[in-house]
């Protein structure tokens, strides 16, 4: 495979995964540690369920999968833990800029299994952080690129 390659979700990539999960929950139930599989369970089972093509060997950070409609789609995930205010990821490239069509924020459950999502426009993330990363600079603080679960949540709600 090359840069940029993408791969349809199939049954035997969901069995591999299966597995994955199992030897991470029983490692993490014998040793309190995370082997951290989080975000490709999400990015898999997103693809799955949203009938994307995920990319593989990405050079490009920007997003995670491409639509039916080759829309790029950045798709970030977390496994609940009752904590909404943890954050997300970055959402901005290194210009402060979004460089996808929509991102999707996939929740599982502590057992990996899908508890909820939401999605939110390009439009919708630059105009969140242009207003924050505004007030930002005016108190002399460092722009930010990532924002928390809750404000993921609120933003799409919006809508």
């Amino acid at each position: 495979m090359t840069k940029n390659d993408t791969i349809i979700i199939t049954q035997p990539i969901i069995d591999k995964l299966n597995e994955a999960i199992k030897i991470a929950l029983d490692f993490e139930k014998l040793t309190g540690k995370q082997l951290n599989i989080t975000s490709t369970v999400g990015e898999v089972l997103s693809s799955n369920n949203f009938k994307l093509k995920l990319i593989v060997n990405d050079t490009n950070e920007s997003y995670d999968a491409i639509d039916k409609d080759e829309k790029k789609v950045q798709i970030k995930t977390r496994r609940h833990k009752g904590k909404n205010g943890a954050l997300i990821g970055k959402l901005l490239d290194k210009n402060f800029k979004v460089s996808f069509d929509y991102a999707i924020l996939f929740i599982l459950n502590e057992d990996y299994t899908y508890k909820e999502h939401f999605r939110n426009e390009a439009g919708t993330i630059e105009k969140h952080f242009d207003r924050i990363n505004e007030r930002r600079i005016i108190e002399g603080k460092a722009k930010r690129k990532t924002m928390s679960i809750s404000q993921f949540k609120g933003l799409s709600q919006q809508h």
